[in-house]
């Protein structure tokens, strides 16, 4: 697989997974072949997928996002350290704080490494001062 095109954080994924406002623009991000997720929105998504019910199970979920060629992008220790940056920066932050998770801080720390936008239904994002990171909305 090249390189991918963008990172696709938990609440994309979920997008996709329950049909909702803006998942055609992750779809075709997805179409592309291109996409990558960060191991831990994987696991946020299938979470949010198992409370809300649907229909898979997580592993079928995965299999389905793995047949569309969503590469998992696993979290390395430069990625911890550059999510402890990104934490810091909300912190300064204080009106980001409560709507980034330790999980959001990886999804923009793993972007910054791969030097790709982060896809999100997040606004919230957009207000951070994260200069290296091109946060794109889908909804």
């Amino acid at each position: 697989m090249s390189d991918p095109v963008a990172l696709l954080d938990a609440s994309a994924l979920v997008a996709v997974l329950f049909q909702e406002t803006g998942h055609d623009v992750v779809e075709t991000i997805l179409d592309s072949g291109r996409a990558a997720t960060t191991s831990i929105a994987l696991a946020e998504a299938l979470n949010v997928a198992r409370r809300k019910e649907h229909e898979l199970d997580a592993s079928t979920l995965r299999t389905v996002f793995a047949m569309k060629g969503l590469r998992v992008e696993p979290v390395v220790e430069t990625d911890a350290i550059a999510t402890a940056v990104v934490l810091a920066i909300a912190d300064q932050q204080r009106t980001t704080r409560a709507s980034i998770s330790l999980a959001d801080a990886t999804c923009l720390a793993v972007a910054r490494r791969l030097d790709v936008p982060v896809v999100t239904g997040d606004r919230q994002w957009t207000v951070l001062s994260l200069d290296d990171v091109t946060i794109r909305l889908f909804r």
